[in-house]
Parts: structure tokens; C-alpha cells; sequence
């Protein structure tokens, strides 16, 4: 039995399926995740009316669930994929938001329900700031930055051990 191994992977393929998609976020025009821009863009109405019929579906109960799932699977016009950056890099925000995905496509079987819907809304604005922290923030090593100036070392700069 000669089998060769598949040059890519069934999760490869997954990804590559989701960055098919037409329907991708936006990375200009949004509010929280891009979801709502991405979904006007590609409809070709105004982000405004997408926006607000979000709101009624999140009222309605189906919308948290709707938008975090976009969020997490759908691509930006970049083509990342926050379900490919919590299953292959480990990122922490990413991650976040698939478990919140998660929580909120389980059923609501308890008299406490609708507090889980407060909370996963609570928790999906906590993953977006998160996430814009860390992809807003630059890394700094300590080191003097470009606008920083430099003086020349001098022997009596040195450290004293």
C-alpha cells in the first residue's frame, strides 16, 4: 500500500475554504470587528442599515451570536483569519473570541440565560479591546526609538559593577 501524504492538510484546506469566501471583513470602515462594513461592502448598501440591523438582531437575541461567529471565521480584506491565529499561533485575543463564539452557540438551558447573553456581550467588547491593544500596540524592547535622541557614551556612562 503506497500512500503518499497530501501536500496540504485538512486544516489547510479549512482555512483556505473560509478565504474563498466573498464575504469578508472590513479593515477601514468598522466599528467593533469589521463584520457589519464587511457584509455592506459586499452587498453594496450602506454600513449604516447592516449596523442597525444588528442591533435588532442582538435584541432579538440571535445578533451576539451571529457577529461573533463572522468575527471569528469570516476573513479580513487582508485574508487573516482570527480561527487560524487562535489554532496554529496561539493568540491569546483570538482564542478569547472562539471561546466566546463558542459559549454563545450553546444552547440556553437554564433560567439564567438570558444573564449568559449580558455576559458574552460583555465579554465580546472585552476580546475587542484586547485584540485592538495588541494589534494598535507597537513592541518595545527598550531601546531608544527613532524620535528618541541618543547622547554618546562616555567612560562615566559606563555602569559601575
Amino acid at each position: 500500500m503506497n500512500t503518499t501524504a497530501s501536500p496540504t492538510s485538512s486544516l489547510d484546506r479549512f482555512f483556505g475554504a473560509l478565504r474563498q469566501s466573498t464575504l469578508r471583513r472590513s479593515t477601514t470602515d468598522r466599528k467593533v470587528a469589521g463584520v457589519c462594513a464587511g457584509i455592506a461592502e459586499r452587498f453594496g448598501i450602506a454600513p449604516a442599515v447592516v449596523r442597525i440591523a444588528a442591533v435588532v438582531l442582538a435584541v432579538l437575541g440571535v445578533g451576539v451570536t451571529l457577529y461573533l461567529l463572522a468575527w471569528f471565521l469570516l476573513p479580513d480584506t487582508a485574508g487573516s483569519l482570527h480561527v487560524e491565529r487562535a489554532l496554529r499561533d496561539g493568540h491569546g485575543g483570538s482564542i478569547l473570541l472562539g471561546v466566546l463564539a463558542l459559549l454563545a452557540i450553546l444552547p440556553d438551558a437554564h433560567p439564567l440565560s438570558s444573564i449568559w447573553t449580558v455576559a458574552i456581550a460583555v465579554a465580546a467588547i472585552a476580546a475587542y479591546v484586547a485584540l485592538t491593544r495588541n494589534h494598535n500596540s507597537t513592541p518595545t524592547h527598550g531601546g531608544p526609538t527613532a524620535s528618541t535622541p541618543t547622547s554618546p557614551t562616555t567612560p562615566q556612562d559606563a555602569p559601575r559593577w
